[in-house]
């Protein structure tokens, strides 16, 4: 229904939550296309929080999986893309915790 109203926010929002229950009932692949398309429709939004919501859940799940050196290149652009739409210091704490995290595994 997002798609069809052009509601692109609740799109990224759904597309999340999809991401989520996908990597749940054991569909890896499917849900990260899932989490890059809403990362790629927050960052069409602008907005900071579901950018955070889409690469923290994508970072999580590449290192399930092992892919840790995507999981960094994740965090990485993420943190750059929120850097440069100004947010603030508390939610961009996730992208240095989470990078910290890969590293140790």
């Amino acid at each position: 229904m997002a798609s069809e109203t052009g509601a692109t926010a609740e799109r990224a929002r759904s597309l999340t939550a999809l991401g989520i229950v996908r990597a749940q009932h054991g569909d890896p692949e499917a849900s990260l296309r899932a989490l890059a398309q809403a990362y790629a429709l927050a960052r069409e939004t602008g907005s900071v929080e579901d950018i955070v919501h889409a690469a923290s859940n994508q970072m999580y799940l590449l290192c399930t999986l092992g892919r840790f050196g995507e999981a960094l290149n994740v965090a990485r652009e993420a943190r750059r893309v929120a850097l440069a739409l100004d947010a603030p210091p508390g939610q961009l704490s996730i992208f240095g915790n989470n990078m910290a995290a890969v590293l140790v595994a």
